[in-house]
């Protein structure tokens, strides 16, 4: 799934990962890796890879720019909040417990999503800021009822209107696509909406129906300080910066999906 040169969005299942790594019992037995060609701004070596080690499930992010942005959502199912992981470049996540806790309440499906902080900006104080673009998404979301989609932005869904409001430090910079759809129904684009006083509130042409329960996709820029969008989480174990000999072992690996060995 592409969207321009925006961002690329690749949809896969925790158990589309465990079985593609089946009988995997470390970096050298191989490994899952996608490509997110075509990003503006990013490195050309920008791949998101799957990888297994001692037992244990990690997301790497191989580009070499920091800027390169993977991340790893579950969305919103009904009152069950989004997840999302944020992953820089050179950078891993141990995704074994959340993948635990995922499937535990039967949200298997995830998106995985990649883009470029690109635009480097500075707010009234001087404190470096950056843009970064997200893809997030949510599920059964009821009329006027305010859902979470993950780290960085919420929805509101109303007869005639859509609601995005950034949170945890961020506003909305542009809104690139939204996407509506209830049960059964056609789904509703809207594309490139500004934003105002930080949020974007969208009108919609058609209206939606009160008796439904709507799937959300939302492409968007969020601008916040760098440090809250490029830090590594020092008190979360589960991030690691890769080694350049452990970078070496992943990018000899066969990859799996691509049919190598």
């Amino acid at each position: 799934m592409k969207w321009g040169n925006l961002v690329t969005g690749i949809f896969d299942t925790i158990g589309g990962v465990l079985g593609g790594l089946l009988g995997v019992n470390s970096i050298e037995d191989g490994v899952l890796s996608y490509s997110h060609s075509g990003v503006d701004g990013a490195s050309q070596d920008f791949n998101s890879t799957f990888y297994c080690e001692d037992g244990k499930y990690y997301l790497y992010n191989q580009s070499p720019l920091t800027t390169d942005v993977v991340t790893l959502n579950f969305p919103t199912v009904g009152n069950q909040g989004a997840q999302t992981i944020t992953v820089v470049g050179k950078q891993s996540f141990d995704v074994t417990q959340l993948f635990q806790d995922q499937a535990a309440i039967d949200q298997c499906q995830f998106k995985l999503a990649a883009s470029s902080i690109t635009k480097q900006l500075a707010d009234k104080d001087g404190t470096p800021q950056s843009a970064a673009k997200i893809a997030t998404s949510g599920y059964e979301i009821p009329l006027g009822q305010r859902r979470s989609l993950g780290s960085y932005m919420d929805v509101t869904l109303q007869e005639n209107q859509v609601l995005i409001t950034p949170k945890g430090g961020m506003q909305m910079e542009s809104l690139q696509m939204l996407s509506v759809q209830g049960n059964g129904e056609a789904s509703t684009v809207v594309i490139d909406a500004p934003a105002q006083d930080g949020e974007v509130l969208v009108q919609l042409s058609k209206p939606l129906l009160n008796n439904s329960l709507f799937s959300v996709d939302v492409m968007a820029s969020v601008v916040g300080k760098q440090n809250v969008l490029l830090s590594i989480q020092a008190n979360d174990s589960r991030y690691q910066t890769v080694s350049d000999d452990l970078a070496m072992r992943i990018k000899k690996a066969p990859r799996l999906n691509w049919g190598e060995k």
